[in-house]
């Protein structure tokens, strides 16, 4: 294994030195201008469809093989899907 040059030392002390000069400051914090995208914003995000509650539901298992084919078949996502589709029939 071939050792670093006095160059490529000095280059990566002066590298190092320079980021955390330049992009850190004393309370640790980045200093740069940040991203205006991403983060917590207000409005930003999926949007929930509404209060999520576990459930516990006991059917016989013709009934649960039956929602299994239905899912397969690409006609609901999940068990969630399933029923709440169930639960917002009008």
């Amino acid at each position: 294994m071939e050792l670093p040059s006095i160059n490529q030392i000095q280059v990566f002390y002066n590298k190092e030195k320079f980021l955390q000069e330049y992009f850190i400051s004393k309370n640790r914090r980045p200093v740069y201008p940040l991203p205006k995208r991403g983060g917590k914003r207000a409005g930003a995000g999926r949007k929930s469809l509404g209060v999520k509650k576990p459930v516990s539901i006991t059917l016989p298992d013709e009934v649960w093989n039956e929602i299994d084919n239905l899912i397969q078949r690409g006609d609901y996502r999940s068990y969630a899907d399933y029923f709440r589709s169930l639960a917002l029939k009008k």
